[in-house]
Order: C-alpha cells, then structure tokens, then sequence
C-alpha cells in the first residue's frame, strides 16, 4: 500500500509557486519549469495593510511548462499586481520515460485541484483581497473553470482549449484506453518553447474530458472575461471566443491578434498581448477599488 500511494504521489503532485523553498530534485525537471513567485514588497507595512492587494494566478497549457505564460506574468507585475505560476501535474518532467508515466497516470480532477489549491493559498494564507487568472492553452479550459467555480474576480485566456481538433475527439474516443505515446517532432517549431516532444492516448483523452467540461460549465461564469485568440490558430478553433461569449453570463471582451498562431504568449505579438492583459487586470482592479 505504501508503494502504491508513493506511485500516485508522483503524478498527482503539483509545484506551487508561492511554495519557493521546496526542494526539487536536481535535473528533475526541464531548465524553465520552475514555478514562482512575482512579488511587490511593501516599503511601508502600515500602508500595506490599508491597500487592495492583488495577484494573478498564471498556469501553463498542455505539455508545456511555467517558460510559456511568463512573458505575461512579468508584464501583469509591471503593472504594479503580483503574479504567480504554478507547475501543473505530471508536467515539466525533464526524463522522458519519467514523463511519459506521470501523462499516462494524471487526470483532469488533479489538475482543476492544483489550480484550485493555489488560489486557496492566496486568498487564505497570503492574505489577497483580489484573486485573478491568466492562463494559456488547456490552462484556459483550467481558469474557465474556476470562474465559473466563482473562485476568482476575473479572468484572461490565450487560445482557451475548449474545444479541440475532430481528430483529437476521434482518437481519444478509439485509443484512449490504450497507454500508448505518439512521437511530436518540435524541430518544425517557429519558436521555442518547453514542450513535451510526444502526446500520450489517456492523457489526450483527459485534455478532452477537460474541455467537454469547462464548455458545458460555461453559462456558470459571471466575472469579466478578456479573451485573447487568433484566427491561424491550428489547434484550437477560432470558434471558440464566440462560444464563450455565447454562453457565458458575465461581461466578455474578444482581442484577435492573428499575426500569431496558437503559442499566442511567445508569438511575434506577445508583447501586445501582454499588455493588453496587463491593462485588462489593471482595470479589473480599479473597478475592484471604485465599489
């Protein structure tokens, strides 16, 4: 038995970023995956305690790791709000059969736990007045969820993964069941970024079961929404800001930026993109402020 909750300790766990003195095993995951931590210390406790503090809780899509959402993070905390990125289950593994056994055990509740646990741990122990999320990819379908959780006071996603390519459904719905990895070649990669160089059956099929959920759960959101996509977007149909503002019941504001395709935070407008986040969150607050 302890054998066996060691084994399910391995993929379930998640890397906090608030937790920045956890002792991570060296070499153990790729060079950029680390989670952190972006924060305004106070020069004055006293005017501390009497101002809104604020944070953005930013996490990674599928396969990839915290190097991804970064840009956005860093522009958010220019703008005077804190930031911080957690590492997702089973993800950022730098030993490829390491890897491949986590993706082949992890499931969609360990995920939405991991990002729900870090919004806990800002509201409760760090003590934050306003709790947003930016999130990228299947870290999207993730935020969508919390909001409409009515977790967090408002949102921004990159390329949400809501829903996913046919072929995706297809063979998820005919080889799901068998644990298996398809090779992905990341030399034909525009641009860097940390990635998985192969996509596991059971993990795909729990990425699908992800989306199917966060799009039914859509009409339960009622916080402000930025929703950021491109119409070049190959993985993710452009389809989905139009669901999302279909669906969802709270105020949503769609940006195209289609000189970009699905990586939208590393891509040739990302610093735009990062900007307009920023500002998205610096309204969100002054409005926070106003009531």
């Amino acid at each position: 038995m302890f054998f066996i909750s060691l084994f399910i300790k391995n993929y379930v766990k998640y890397y906090s970023g608030f937790d920045t003195e956890e002792i991570i095993p060296k070499n153990y995951l790729f060079p950029h995956a680390r989670p952190f931590w972006l924060k305004h210390d106070a020069k004055d406790p006293n005017e501390a305690k009497k101002s809104n503090k604020a944070i953005v809780v930013c996490v990674h899509g599928h396969g990839a790791t915290t190097y991804e959402i970064r840009p956005i993070a860093e522009a958010i905390f220019a703008k005077e709000i804190d930031t911080v990125s957690l590492l997702l289950p089973a993800h950022g593994i730098k030993d490829i059969k390491q890897a491949q056994n986590a993706m082949g055990k992890v499931k969609m509740e360990y995920w939405l736990n991991a990002v729900r646990s870090e919004i806990t741990k800002a509201k409760e122990i760090h003590d934050y007045d306003h709790v947003f999320i930016y999130d990228q990819s299947m870290g999207g379908a993730l935020s969508l969820v919390m909001a409409a959780e009515n977790r967090i006071d408002a949102c921004a996603v990159t390329a949400a993964a809501i829903k996913l390519p046919k072929i995706a459904g297809i063979l998820t719905f005919l080889l799901g069941w068998l644990n298996f990895n398809i090779r992905v070649n990341l030399d034909s990669q525009e641009i860097f970024n940390e990635l998985y160089a192969f996509r596991n059956m059971p993990d795909t099929k729990q990425l699908q079961k992800l989306a199917n959920y966060s799009l039914k759960n859509l009409e339960n959101i009622k916080c402000p929404l930025f929703v950021c996509h491109s119409h070049n977007d190959t993985s993710i149909d452009p389809i989905v800001p139009s669901l999302i503002k279909k669906n969802a019941t709270g105020p949503v504001e769609i940006n195209w930026y289609d000189k970009s395709g699905h990586c939208m935070p590393l891509d040739i407008q990302g610093q735009d993109i990062a900007s307009d986040i920023a500002d998205f969150f610096m309204q969100q607050l002054s409005n926070k402020k106003d009531t």
